[in-house]
């Protein structure tokens, strides 16, 4: 399955300010949230890594409460 090393490299990638912002342009604040509805413990994880870095940002923040 791909899509556990595709999420550590989602979180690896969030971890820089300028691709966190892109990110979340491109709407990953909604997909992070939608992989923490999966019964993948390690997914869920990695989703909430995802989503603290992305929420660094005052738009992923915003994005998040919508």
């Amino acid at each position: 399955e791909v899509a556990e090393p595709a999420a550590e490299a989602l979180v690896n990638m969030s971890q820089n300010s300028e691709l966190s912002e892109k990110m979340v342009v491109a709407g990953m604040v909604g997909k992070a949230m939608e992989m923490l509805s999966r019964k993948d413990p390690s997914l869920s994880r990695l989703s909430v890594m995802l989503l603290a870095n992305l929420t660094r940002l005052d738009a992923g923040i915003s994005s998040l409460l919508q």
